[in-house]
């Protein structure tokens, strides 16, 4: 992790995908943290989420990925949810909340916007 530490702390672009996500979150990379789904289940399906706030590299205004998770569910503290929307940190929303994250929330980025990390997986079609 020290090298990805590096490379965030040099504005380079760092993803982090379901268990990267979590990483990133326990690493203090991102906020938060990801613990188990609200209904205490794996879920596997597909989901349509909504851009809320677009990352340094672009991105699009919504889009359909599958999840595949058992621990998904995004969680933080209320004043921290607060400054991650004031500060346009949430990325991505669900449009339908599957696994009970707070706000919908499925995706945030760093306060510089390099490093963003999202539960859904773009890489699994």
């Amino acid at each position: 992790m020290k090298s990805v530490s590096e490379a965030a702390g040099l504005g380079k672009p760092v993803l982090g995908i379901c268990n990267g996500f979590q990483v990133l979150c326990e690493t203090q990379l991102l906020p938060g943290a990801l613990v188990r789904n609200e209904k205490r289940k794996f879920i596997d399906k597909w989901v349509d989420l909504k851009l809320q706030n677009k990352p340094k590299w672009g991105g699009l205004e919504s889009i359909r990925l599958p999840i595949a998770h058992g621990e998904g569910r995004f969680y933080a503290e209320s004043d921290e949810v607060k400054r991650l929307w004031d500060q346009k940190q949430v990325w991505l929303t669900y449009r339908e909340n599957p696994n009970g994250a707070l706000d919908d929330i499925a995706g945030v980025s760093n306060r510089d916007g390099n490093v963003c990390g999202l539960m859904p997986h773009p890489e699994r079609p």
